[in-house]
């Protein structure tokens, strides 16, 4: 996957990583806080969780956990960079795969359709190519037509659709696993 033709140069791709973290770890905090505000407002409940391990999670905990990446979509410079979106993708070394986990952009007309997720997806993933191979890329989507419509309202399900289609026009393949996900901790 490779960034659009057309990305917005004033938008900068930075990747949360250990190296981030050695060389500036003020920075590393911030955009990790950012990334953290964004991810709270568009992720909730049981599709949500905690942050408490992200920063031993992408300095490298010991096999079997994964290794995660974070790509976040900055605009500014210095103190005043802000966090418009991100990605995080963990990669699970003895399997050779990355997991993305979670992928926004904040909700507002000049950052939506400008081909910010496609360029966070595909820094997150070349981050993931980094710590090794990469034989396949996975996501994780609700199955529109099997949630509930006694819990999920018809804007809900209907967002979840367009989700599956952003990831099949990169060029993704729908899998249908039958899974359920319980609940992430107490109180999610």
């Amino acid at each position: 996957m490779t960034l659009p033709a057309a990305y917005d140069p004033s938008v900068a791709l930075v990747v949360l990583d250990a190296d981030l973290h050695r060389v500036d770890a003020r920075r590393f905090d911030r955009l990790l806080a950012g990334f953290a505000a964004g991810y709270t407002t568009m992720f909730h409940g049981d599709e949500a969780e905690s942050s408490a391990q992200w920063t031993s999670r992408i300095l490298g905990k010991a096999q079997p956990q994964p290794v995660m990446r974070i790509a976040v979509a900055v605009e500014g410079s210095g103190e005043t960079e802000r966090v418009i979106g991100g990605a995080a993708c963990e990669y699970y070394r003895a399997g050779g795969c990355a997991l993305c986990t979670y992928l926004y952009v904040l909700d507002r007309p000049e950052y939506r359709h400008r081909g910010h997720a496609r360029a966070l997806l595909a820094t997150a993933l070349t981050a993931c190519a980094a710590l090794g191979p990469v034989h396949a890329a996975l996501a994780e989507v609700e199955w529109p037509p099997l949630l509930p419509t006694t819990r999920f309202g018809a804007e809900l399900i209907a967002h979840a659709q367009r989700r599956l289609h952003f990831f099949e026009r990169l060029g993704a393949r729908r899998i249908a696993l039958d899974y359920v996900q319980p609940a992430l901790g107490p109180g999610q």
